[in-house]
């Protein structure tokens, strides 16, 4: 089957940052056939393969991306498969699913209602927050492997997940759909906790066009919001990047920011928490494009281990 590639679509509309430049080719699947015949197409061709769910945790370079891109939104159906058990694609927003369980009365994914993103991203970043975390109730997970063209499944006992990371290579595999196991509980008290969780990030995390968290916290006692907010970065700015006045871990794109803008901001803090705690800490956000050579080299700083 044939499915149409759009060119030099914008990649700002497509991220939370409302950052990047123009990629040469976009498909937009709906169906498994769809993205079998996507592949196929594109390893006949043998080009680079991003994948785009909300763009929540992205940083596209603002020259932009040479290559293929992938927008799982439209794989986006949630199925019931027992009363407790529910299948559910990749490209399913994370408040949505969280909305499905409160009216299936299902508690497990609530911290869901407060994550701006995809379940892609959730389990291929193994988002977590309020106690949960997208791999606690997860059953099995199916993936299109990019080399073979083939649907793989993986139990979850077979998945190996730590602290906002997981096993899987966005160039090699791409997450199709998840089973979970969740717990039937009293809808009030998952309704509850849900505000409390949307009632708490009104309060913590800035509005605008950020991609939340900007580095991982280096430690469970110690957090980047705390060590960010101790040495003062609050308003710093590149450009039109500026480090929130509400939180010292988030960066806004208030107007016409680019993906430099937002590199050299990253730099200025990773550097300045280095030299005045000690402490190291690296990037949650992902960058993805055609740097410059500016980039390219602030990249290899803030992700070197």
């Amino acid at each position: 089957m044939s499915i149409e590639c759009i060119k030099d679509l914008d990649l700002a509309n497509y991220t939370t940052f409302r950052i990047g430049g123009k990629a040469d080719c976009c498909y937009f699947p709906e169906t498994k056939n769809d993205l079998l015949a996507i592949i196929n197409k594109i390893n006949t061709n043998n080009n680079p393969i991003m994948l785009i769910g909300a763009g929540s945790n992205l940083l596209i370079s603002s020259k932009g991306y040479r290559g293929n891109v992938i927008i799982t939104k439209k794989l986006n159906k949630i199925s019931l498969i027992t009363p407790e058990i529910i299948e559910v694609q990749s490209g399913v927003s994370s408040p949505i699913l969280a909305q499905f369980c409160l009216e299936n009365t299902l508690s497990g994914l609530e911290f869901l209602i407060g994550i701006p993103g995809t379940l892609g991203g959730a389990i291929y970043m193994n988002s977590s927050a309020n106690n949960q975390c997208i791999s606690d109730n997860l059953l099995e997970l199916e993936v299109l492997d990019l080399c073979t063209s083939k649907f793989i499944t993986y139990n979850s006992n077979e998945l190996n997940f730590t602290y906002r990371k997981s096993q899987f290579n966005s160039q090699k595999e791409l997450i199709f759909s998840a089973k979970f196991k969740l717990n039937k509980t009293n809808k009030t008290l998952i309704e509850q906790k849900m505000q409390e969780i949307i009632n708490f990030r009104k309060t913590k995390q800035p509005k605008g066009f950020n991609v939340g968290s900007i580095f991982k916290n280096p430690s469970k006692e110690i957090t980047a919001g705390y060590l960010l907010d101790k040495i003062g970065t609050k308003g710093w700015s590149e450009g039109d990047a500026e480090v929130t006045q509400l939180h010292a871990n988030f960066i806004n794109n208030c107007g016409k920011a680019t993906s430099i803008d937002v590199s050299r901001l990253m730099l200025r803090m990773k550097s300045a928490v280095k030299n005045q705690t000690g402490y190291e800490i690296y990037p949650e956000v992902k960058y993805i494009g055609e740097p410059t050579k500016e980039e390219e080299e602030i990249w290899k700083n803030l992700t070197v281990q």
